[in-house]
């Protein structure tokens, strides 16, 4: 399995970052597709298009199934 983190946000002019941990590989820029969860690719060797896809298809979709089983719960 990957890495997971908890990153702190920081403010930076009008934008909102967080640091891409150091045992990460990533290249000249990173890529992503965000809505309520966010999909990074640290090496910006996917397309921001494809990455937007890969999310609303496959991860968005089972995400909320699991987020409202969760919530169930507590």
């Amino acid at each position: 399995m990957g890495i997971k983190a908890r990153r702190k946000n920081l403010k930076i002019g009008g934008s909102t970052a967080f640091t891409i941990p150091s045992d990460m590989t990533t290249g000249e820029e990173s890529t992503l597709a965000a809505d309520r969860i966010m999909l990074v690719d640290p090496k910006g060797e996917i397309s921001p298009d494809e990455l937007e896809e890969f999310l609303e298809t496959c991860i968005e979709p089972i995400f909320w199934e699991w987020h409202a089983k969760r919530k169930g719960k507590s």
